[in-house]
């Protein structure tokens, strides 16, 4: 049909993912997830896979956090955001 469904951004999707080869299926040439260990499981020796990292820049990253924060901090400086325990500095 042309349609792939799968959702590689939760456990349960990517543990169904692999439960159906959809690598092996030959349907997919790339695909995302924040789960690198559960993705690199999928592949196998006869279909080998390469992963890649794109992140942002600390900084830029904070900022977007900062500029994106709940209204009800709107008062605070990047500064005493940074330092708050509204920002989450880690993944």
């Amino acid at each position: 049909d042309g349609v792939l469904n799968v959702d590689t951004q939760s456990l349960e999707g990517m543990a169904r993912a692999r439960k159906n080869k959809l690598i092996d299926s030959g349907l997919v040439d790339v695909f995302t997830t924040s789960y690198f260990l559960e993705g690199a499981l999928m592949f196998t020796s006869k279909h080998k896979g390469r992963a890649f990292t794109i992140l942002q820049h600390p900084v830029a990253q904070a900022e977007n956090v900062y500029r994106a924060r709940d209204p009800s901090l709107r008062d605070m400086s990047l500064a005493e955001f940074l330092e708050s325990p509204n920002y989450i500095d880690n993944w």
